[in-house]
């Protein structure tokens, strides 16, 4: 797995790329949870390169719970350029109508 983060206006720009392992699901939480401890802005997952399970499901809906309880963050976790495996497993999950899904060009 590949993690990078970068910050523009009020937003947490958090792409992920490669096969993110069951053991990598606690460093993504992790690294969803320092952005909203430390900076309080939203989130938004860049997913196009990215392959995961129900461990990093997990992870994504337990932030997406933890910012729709954050007064500040309204938006939540929102899923930009999904690749066709994650849009298979949310849809799999039931999950594809819990976050925003957006397609933005590069």
């Amino acid at each position: 797995m590949e993690l990078s983060i970068e910050r523009v206006d009020r937003i947490s720009l958090v792409t992920v790329s490669g096969k993110v392992l069951p053991s990598d699901a606690c460093e993504f939480g992790a690294a969803l949870d320092y952005e909203l401890d430390t900076y309080q802005l939203n989130i938004k997952l860049i997913l196009s390169d990215a392959e995961f399970g129900s461990a990093t499901l997990r992870e994504m809906v337990r932030i997406q719970k933890r910012m729709m309880r954050t007064i500040i963050l309204t938006e939540g976790v929102v899923i930009v350029n999904p690749s066709a495996q994650v849009l298979e497993s949310l849809d799999l999950a039931e999950l594809d109508t819990v976050f925003e899904i957006r397609y933005e060009k590069d």
